[in-house]
């Protein structure tokens, strides 16, 4: 029965939906660390010191200055943007796997589709704290 319904639902398809809605949400998220590391207040002479060794020279030439503005300029919108983004696109997941799971026990989706995403953006936001 269990072998039955995976071959039923398409796993494969269903674990490369996965994958990808996962991986999508991980650009945001870069985004939300980034803009939030203004607000932690680092040291900046020790980030430097830390990339000079860590990072090639060449490489040190050209994000000195990305650092240098991601620690000194606090931006909310892309704190928000890039949190809300990442809720988004994970939560997308989230509902590709109910989707999945309603196809194998032949059940439809009762909920309105904005109900759908709210609780797939709750059970996702609990699952990423639990």
């Amino acid at each position: 029965m269990f072998f039955k319904n995976l071959t039923k639902v398409d796993i494969t398809a269903v674990g490369g939906q996965l994958a990808y809605f996962f991986f999508l949400s991980l650009f945001p998220l870069l985004l939300f660390f980034s803009a939030s590391i203004s607000y932690l207040h680092i040291n900046e002479e020790s980030v430097y010191k830390m990339m000079a060794e860590l990072v090639p020279h060449e490489m040190y030439d050209l994000i000195h200055g990305l650092v240098e503005s991601l620690l000194n300029h606090q931006n909310a919108s892309l704190l928000s943007l890039g949190i809300l983004g990442t809720i988004w696109s994970a939560s997308n997941g989230v509902n590709a796997i109910g989707k999945a799971l309603d196809h194998i026990y032949n059940t439809t989706e009762p909920r309105h589709f904005i109900m759908q995403r709210i609780m797939s953006m709750v059970f996702m936001v609990f699952s990423f704290f639990s």
